[in-house]
């Protein structure tokens, strides 16, 4: 992996990756569903494309911050974010819904089909010293 970053293109948007790859700037990009999904979907010359080898399928998350002012209203939010007429919304926005009476975007591969190469989170906390090292080492080459 030594030198591997001298082969990509970094930018400080997600959203930016699909239009490099839309306008032909890049040939392959790495971004989220929803940012390629607007491209796709408006015609453009992109495809989504899920690695063989799996992907890590890990929801967003919403938080409400302990002694939060105005936390009442913030759990209201939260609890409306749930909702089906949210969640619908949601997945217009090619976002994938928590829920399971919401269908996502047709235009996405359903996520049943998908193979996930697991992900454990708290693994990964307890672990983020050593992997931020390794990226760095592996990908960036900082020493």
């Amino acid at each position: 992996y030594k030198g591997l970053l001298s082969n990509f293109v970094l930018s400080d948007s997600s959203g930016a990756v699909p239009r490099f790859v839309n306008d032909g700037e890049l040939a392959i990009g790495v971004t989220l569903e929803d940012a390629a999904l607007r491209y796709v979907e408006g015609g453009g010359p992109v495809q989504i494309v899920y690695p063989s080898e799996g992907t890590a399928i890990v929801p967003d998350a919403m938080t409400l911050i302990a002694g939060a002012p105005n936390a009442d209203n913030g759990k209201a939010f939260l609890d409306f974010m749930l909702t089906k007429e949210a969640q619908t919304v949601v997945a217009e926005q090619g976002r994938r819904p928590v829920r399971a009476d919401v269908a996502s975007n047709p235009a996405l591969q359903a996520i049943s089909e998908l193979p996930s190469v697991g992900y454990d989170g708290a693994w990964a906390a307890e672990n983020r010293k050593a992997l931020v090292s390794a990226w760095e080492d592996l990908v960036l080459d900082i020493e």
